[in-house]
């Protein structure tokens, strides 16, 4: 099934403090059906970005496939590197 709606958000975390954020509308307002989201998160030079999911709602898996996380290392639409999905 495409894709019928989508949106972008972008964090750039400085310093050494964590940072906590959540989608906005969250929890009152999901994503719409079908949507497809990006999150693109940046550091400082030299800083290591840590994720922890504190709450994570995703719909079942079906034949139309399921929602998923993918994590890149890079911001490169040439040669994404998946690190985990």
């Amino acid at each position: 099934m495409p894709h019928t709606d989508s949106c972008s958000f972008a964090l750039h975390a400085q310093g050494s403090e964590p940072i906590r954020f959540s989608t906005p509308g969250f929890p009152d307002s999901p994503y719409p059906s079908h949507a497809r989201c990006q999150w693109t998160l940046r550091g400082d030079a030299d800083s290591v970005l840590s994720l922890t999911f504190r709450s994570f709602d995703v719909a079942t898996c079906d034949e139309r496939g399921s929602d998923l996380v993918t994590v890149y290392d890079t911001l490169s639409p040439v040669e994404p590197r998946a690190v985990v999905q």
